[in-house]
């Protein structure tokens, strides 16, 4: 009969005692946002930036510091160029309040009534989350993590913003709560827990579990709580403010908006009219905007740095000091931000700045239109030759291509449709080729059609998506693996027009003249400008 032999139970230090758990709401943010600190790429020396920008710009009230918007905008108009003005000052009030309830995390729906140093903190280190979340999708369409990741913030971002109750004057009905309900407390909890533990130094392997906070003993976060509406004249404000920003990474900067007003706000009447179910609409239910942003709208928080980037950034403005006054403080801003950068667009005859920045909003995560070239093209007065339009877009000098048409409807109503193409990587004896990755829509309205998740793109077996016969091209979107359902975008030489066609029982047919056809290559060698 063997001896049976077992390690003995590893022992915490003689005195040691586990921190207290987070006694209220407060606490258990201040406790959650230290964990994912390191995650979000928020460096010491940043989050020592921030403190000290806070510190020059508060308001002190009771011995309390926090952000009214008149904090925020005194920091704000700082770095930004004074051309735009009125755009930062329209947008103020939804973007306080957006930080507020996004720093409340996990409490977006019942956030804190100031915005401190922690809740701007919290809200600062969510959007770093998401954005490098983001920047490691790549390829013809997102994983299936991100997708999950970005639904996930979709829902936050959304609670972030709708303030409008359609029903202020009745009681909501008293509910039970349930699991899903705590979903968002349930991730605190979680990260907490992970990290609530004792190492021992000696044997970094030895690890011991504190005791774990229980979800029941906090307040729920109402996660599921959806039934508010996003302003429409707030969703205005704030879309205006982040397409003049969208570019920044690729060099633009926000400046250059002022002078396309009226094309600015075309734009945004075109991204809106997504949102609306009707005209008469006055606010954005949770169903409309989640399936508008997940389709249409993947980089809609894109230009979210150009805004607060310099709260927090060493990057561009390396020495600041922590007793600086606020003029002191907001001349430094100046004149390190505005302009930070300075270079045009591509040369387009069909993609203005804010048509460039509205695209941007759907494109590939690590994509910049900004390096876009023209490559292409075909105006109103010269024949369109498909086949040449055909080898413009196969072309394989890069694997990023972006096909854009202008035309006008049956109801001579303008219109812009348009293609993403790529090419994705092949073994030494493979042919490559193009696929489509994308078709949209700029004008009168603002969509786009991408595989679904679960869809797989496979050089080998994937049928072609780019067609070409002698009088016409047909690119095609299959709307997933299991879904026989496709969007066509259909090229014709002979009557030089187009159909958007979408599903099959019934099709949806959307005719087009087309007036002038640009392929543009996209080069993603420039380095992005990023804030440290």
């Amino acid at each position: 009969m063997g001896i049976s032999s077992s390690q003995p139970e590893p022992q915490l230090p003689e005195g040691f005692t586990w921190p207290p758990h987070p006694q209220n709401r407060q606490e258990l943010r201040d406790r959650y946002g230290y964990n994912p600190f390191e995650s979000s790429g928020f460096k010491l020396e940043q989050r020592r930036r921030l403190e000290v920008v806070f510190d020059t710009f508060c308001t002190c009230s009771e011995s309390i510091k926090f952000w009214s918007e008149s904090n925020l905008t005194d920091f704000l108009q700082s770095t930004f160029p004074q051309e735009i003005a009125p755009i930062l000052l329209d947008a103020i009030p939804v973007l306080h309040r957006f930080l507020l309830r996004l720093g409340s995390f996990p409490y977006q729906n019942d956030p804190d009534k100031l915005l401190t140093l922690d809740v701007l903190r919290m809200a600062v280190i969510l959007m770093l989350i998401y954005d490098s979340e983001r920047a490691e999708a790549d390829g013809p369409d997102t994983t299936l993590e991100y997708d999950t990741s970005f639904a996930d913030f979709r829902r936050v971002a959304f609670q972030s913003l709708a303030t409008l109750d359609p029903f202020p004057s009745k009681q909501l009905q008293q509910r039970q709560r349930d699991e899903e309900d705590d979903f968002h407390l349930e991730r605190v909890i979680h990260r907490i827990n992970k990290e609530y533990n004792w190492q021992n130094p000696e044997d970094p392997k030895c690890i011991i579990f504190g005791p774990e906070l229980s979800v029941s003993d906090y307040a729920s976060s109402w996660s599921n709580d959806l039934h508010r509406l996003i302003p429409i004249d707030e969703w205005r404000s704030l879309l205006r403010l982040l397409l003049v920003s969208q570019l920044y990474r690729g060099g633009i900067n926000p400046q250059q908006f002022s002078t396309y007003p009226p094309q600015l706000e075309h734009v945004i009447d075109s991204v809106l009219g997504a949102f609306k179910e009707n005209t008469n609409a006055t606010g954005i239910s949770w169903e409309v905007f989640d399936r508008v942003v997940a389709r249409s709208m993947p980089r809609f928080l894109m230009g979210w740095d150009r805004i607060l980037g310099p709260l927090y950034s060493t990057e561009h403005l390396h020495e600041f000091p922590a007793s600086a006054s606020v003029s002191e403080a907001q001349s430094l801003f100046r004149e390190t931000y505005t302009p930070l950068f300075q270079r045009e667009g591509p040369k387009s005859s069909l993609l203005d700045l804010p048509r460039l920045s509205q695209l941007d909003l759907l494109m590939l995560s690590q994509l910049q239109t900004e390096n876009a070239s023209l490559c292409w093209s075909a105006g109103r007065e010269q024949h369109l030759n498909l086949r040449d339009l055909h080898t413009a877009m196969t072309d394989q000098q890069t694997p990023h291509q972006i096909l854009v048409i202008s035309g006008s409807s049956d109801k001579d109503d303008h219109v812009i449709f348009g293609a993403l193409l790529w090419s994705p990587p092949t073994a030494a004896n493979e042919t490559p080729r193009m696929i489509v990755s994308r078709i949209f829509q700029l004008k009168p309205v603002h969509r786009s059609f991408r595989p679904l998740s679960g869809y797989c793109f496979d050089v080998k077996t994937t049928p072609p998506l780019l067609e070409n016969d002698p009088v016409s091209i047909k690119m095609t979107i299959p709307m997933g693996e299991k879904d026989p359902d496709t969007v066509d975008l259909v090229l014709d030489e002979t009557s030089r027009s187009g159909e958007l066609i979408m599903g099959k029982s019934p099709k949806i047919r959307e005719y087009f003249r087309i007036d002038a056809v640009e392929v543009l290559r996209v080069d993603k060698e420039n380095k992005p400008v990023k804030f440290h």
